[in-house]
């Protein structure tokens, strides 16, 4: 593997404790050290790339778990088909919902099984 090390940035390390770093070093796709250059380029050890971000941001890995917001609203208020078994629930299901609904209001719906 490729040992690297990432110098002159501002790391936002998300650590309350330590929040900004101004190097990390990595081996491939695993990371070694974050921190002051002098402690990263030692944990890296020799023959280490260098590499100079001149003053970049480097932010930590983000991954998308969140909820469209307008969606899920929208949702709480519309037929739920997820249970129904076949033709004849899904209708009966969607009639009741129907129902309680004040005239001409939209009727929304969704989450069936196709499967099913």
């Amino acid at each position: 593997m490729s040992r690297r090390v990432y110098r002159n940035a501002a790391i936002h390390t998300g650590d309350s404790g330590n929040p900004l770093a101004t190097a990390l070093a990595v081996d491939g796709d695993h990371l070694l050290a974050v921190g002051g250059e002098a402690e990263v380029r030692e944990a890296a050890g020799r023959g280490a790339e260098l590499i100079d971000l001149d003053g970049a941001d480097v932010l930590p890995g983000l991954y998308d778990a969140h909820i469209h917001t307008a969606q899920y609203a929208q949702s709480l208020g519309a037929v739920d088909l997820r249970g129904v078994r076949g033709l004849d629930e899904a209708l009966s299901t969607v009639a009741a919902h129907a129902a309680r609904l004040r005239p001409g209001a939209w009727l929304f719906g969704g989450r069936w099984n196709s499967n099913a």
